[in-house]
């Protein structure tokens, strides 16, 4: 990968990739997967193919934090006409009783995590944004919105 390229990507394609590489961790702490692809998202994106690490980095964690049962639900949407969310949400559906009930959520716990911050900042080299949020006591969602042509974004 060079730096400054102009690439068009699928993430989709990043995702199921992703996916596969963790195959045997998701299998091994029984987490279920749930993918809602309305689109493939392609994108025109510069350093495009920065993401993929990224998409790594962000399912990875999830699923390094699934203590219990645990599910991921990652979802590729359409967001008008220039934009495109991808959602990674981690929901726990259960309780570790080794540990006990848990207060964090894995949004808590990765807001200042220097990986996220670094996917935070090569999300925003292809024009886009990344966030974190807890979305109640036992849900947490990356969620990533990234144009469908960054080249447009850039030059503004």
């Amino acid at each position: 990968m060079r730096s400054d390229s102009v690439e068009t990507v699928r993430l989709a394609d990043y995702i199921n990739q992703t996916l596969n590489l963790l195959t045997r961790a998701i299998e091994q702490r029984g987490i279920s997967i749930e993918k809602e692809f309305s689109e493939s998202g392609e994108c025109i994106l510069l350093n495009g193919g920065a993401l993929a690490s990224t998409f790594l980095d962000l399912i990875s964690t999830a699923v390094r934090y699934v203590r219990g049962d645990a599910s991921l639900c990652i979802r590729l949407l359409a967001q008008g006409q220039d934009q495109i969310l991808c959602e990674i949400v981690h929901i726990e559906t259960g309780v570790d009783t080794a540990r006990g009930p848990r207060q964090e959520v894995l949004a808590d716990v990765v807001r200042a995590h220097p990986r996220y911050l670094l996917a935070q900042r090569t999300v925003r080299t292809c024009g886009g944004s990344l966030t974190v949020e807890r979305q109640g006591e036992r849900r947490s969602a990356f969620k990533m919105i990234l144009p469908r042509n960054g080249l447009d974004v850039q030059a503004n």
